[in-house]
């Protein structure tokens, strides 16, 4: 080994572990391919064992509807049977490449059946009973076969997609024992190979490091190994005349001692400045400089021999100096600011601190000072963008405020326009769809005027416009106002309300129109994630400071991770698209930001499943004058 340099060694090593390494990533990538394409398999058939159990739930809901149809002939049945028929040929068509002959097979059954409960309906509509009957009993006849053939894919698929876990299952396995196997194999020979390669570089590095420990404890008579051509041999050759060259230091040594003893009083001096270079130092006696480092002289601009003599206090700006005498008086030692006068006259922030000790069998005063110019340009910068923060801020709250006003005009045509299509004041529209889409439409435009109002309110706020006019506020009137605003809304969610009152409630001095908007909003919210069968209480108290409203829901309640974002503006508290996507998400923005305008605290709590409580503390103040 010793024959090859440690590079060459290194990089044999490098090179064995590098093929280990390709070896064996290129057996698992392999294997894991080949569980990546059985596991695909897999997921397919569970997903043709939803599409099979979802067809038969449609042709279910398809058989519940064409039953009711003609025993009603009410048009709902009919628009549902359909919708359970797209939905079931949809599945159909999903299972279809698995199993054509058998989806074929039911849809001619299901088309069957359906023409015979149509059959069936005119009979009906005829008022031809024994008939209509007689035809159901027909389209009766294929509901069996029709179950057999769904309950056969369903179960063909199940066990196709079992027996492809277990498969999936056993392979994986074994993949991982064979690899298990190849990294205990590669590993082993790995550190075979660095061990042997190791060896031969770290016996010889004990040698040299027992003849450098040798050395450093002044055995200069230390042998060390004989020079090599390798990076170790070399080192010892460099140890050689390092030894050397230690020898003739010593020799040195002694002739620079009373050099060393001339130089003493010159370094303790320079130690002394030096301690905090990174600072101007002075030193003053009485107000008088003494010595000062290169640091300081570089700050103001004169010379040592310039400064040596000077006043300290000649070095702050006329109008400073007072303050600056005082702190010297009183022994200050905390940093304060001040302004410097160079030797040009020219003035700059400065930052001084100081402290009395002895210096050379004097007590003296030492004094640090750092150009703070820099350090007060970033705080006038920040300053300024925080300014400039606060403007944009403001800019973005009256464009908000501006474009809702433009959007509101029209919104309300379009809502006008709808709601006389839905009430069909100019006679019937023709067919049902355009009542329908005339309805979502006026819904649509409802909810889009809601979030226009909110952003009008949520923009006013922040811009300061919204105007905070101060009466006396009988609270139980306006709570039983508000009770009263939302009870048909409560009533029609099947969600019980109650309201508690305290009988010493004080008179609040606050925007009536605020605490309003604040009450209800917080009890549409409480309705609106409540399910049926759940309760709302509202309850007030007071005391000679405050009046605390508070709200509380047995609602869905709010994730954790999602409270301390609740109040910002569009916020979410549920992501369920379809139960609650009426909300605009400003309601709990606008809250908080009408309470703030009060000087009031909101706090919010909530438990996912068991319910919301939130709490609105507004301070008791007299109206204005």
């Amino acid at each position: 080994m010793a024959l090859f340099s440690i590079r060459t060694r290194l990089i044999v090593l490098f090179a064995v572990l590098l093929c280990l390494f390709f070896a064996s990533s290129l057996y698992v990538t392999r294997e894991l391919s080949q569980n990546a394409d059985m596991m695909v398999e897999e997921s397919r058939l569970v997903t043709l064992v939803k599409n099979a159990n979802s067809a038969n739930r449609y042709y279910g809901e398809l058989k519940y509807w064409l039953s009711d149809f003609a025993a009603s002939l009410l048009m709902h049945s009919e628009r549902e049977a359909n919708a359970a028929h797209r939905a079931l040929e949809e599945q159909l068509s999903a299972i279809e490449p698995y199993e054509p002959n058998l989806v074929a097979s039911i849809r001619a059954d299901v088309d069957e059946m359906v023409r015979y409960a149509y059959q069936a309906v005119d009979a009906h509509t005829k008022n031809e009973r024994v008939l209509g009957n007689s035809l159901m009993a027909k389209a009766h006849i294929f509901i069996k076969s029709i179950d057999q053939h769904l309950g056969t894919i369903v179960s063909k698929a199940e066990a196709d997609a079992q027996q492809r876990a277990r498969t999936t299952y056993a392979n994986a396995v074994r993949t991982n024992k064979i690899v298990a196997t190849i990294f205990t194999a590669c590993a082993v020979i790995g550190l075979f190979v660095t061990i042997l390669i190791l060896r031969s570089i770290t016996r010889p590095l004990d040698q040299l490091d027992k003849a450098v420990s040798s050395i450093a404890n002044g055995n200069l008579d230390t042998l060390i190994p004989a020079p090599g051509s390798d990076e170790i041999g070399k080192m010892a050759g460099t140890l050689e005349m390092f030894r050397q060259s230690l020898v003739e230091r010593n020799r040195l040594a002694h002739e620079h001692a009373q050099a060393e003893l001339a130089l003493a009083e010159s370094e303790d001096r320079y130690l002394s400045l030096s301690e905090a270079s990174f600072e101007g130092l002075l030193v003053h006696d009485n107000g008088q400089i003494i010595d000062a480092n290169s640091r300081l002289q570089h700050m103001f601009g004169y010379d040592l021999d310039e400064l040596v003599g000077m006043s300290a206090f000649a070095l702050i700006a006329p109008k400073e100096q007072a303050a600056a005498r005082k702190n010297v008086a009183d022994g200050k030692e905390t940093p304060y600011e001040t302004v410097g006068l160079r030797k040009d006259a020219t003035t700059f922030s400065m930052e001084i601190k100081g402290r009395y000790m002895k210096y050379r069998g004097t007590r003296v005063r030492v004094a640090a000072c750092n150009d703070i110019t820099e350090r007060k340009k970033s705080e006038d910068d920040r300053n300024a963008a925080l300014a400039e923060a606060e403007r944009a801020n403001r800019a973005k709250s009256e464009f908000l405020a501006t474009m809702s006003h433009e959007f509101r005009t029209p919104l309300n045509a379009i809502l006008g326009f709808s709601e006389l299509m839905c009430a069909q004041y100019f006679g019937e529209l023709g067919s049902d769809n355009y009542n329908e889409y005339a309805n979502d439409i006026h819904r649509s435009g409802k909810h889009m005027l809601a979030l226009v109002n909110d952003v009008l309110d949520i923009s006013a706020i922040e811009a300061g416009k919204r105007e905070i006019d101060r009466e006396k506020i009988d609270v139980e009137s306006l709570l039983q106002n508000c009770f009263r605003s939302v009870e048909t809304a409560a009533n029609n969610n099947d969600v019980g309300l109650s309201l508690d009152v305290s009988d010493t409630l004080p008179i609040l001095h606050a925007d009536k129109r605020s605490i309003t908007q604040v009450v209800l909003n917080l009890l549409s919210n409480a309705i609106k994630f409540t399910d049926q069968g759940g309760t709302i209480r509202i309850w007030a108290t007071g005391s000679e400071q405050e009046i605390r409203i508070g709200v509380r829901d047995t609602g869905i309640g709010i994730p954790a991770d999602k409270l301390p974002s609740i109040t910002e503006p569009f916020s979410q508290s549920h992501t369920d698209p379809h139960k609650y996507q009426d909300g605009t998400g400003l309601g709990l923005s606008i809250v908080e930001a009408l309470v703030a305008s009060h000087e009031g605290k909101l706090s919010i709590e909530s438990e996912v499943g068991e319910g919301t409580t939130v709490m609105v503390t507004l301070p008791i103040k007299e109206a204005e004058a």
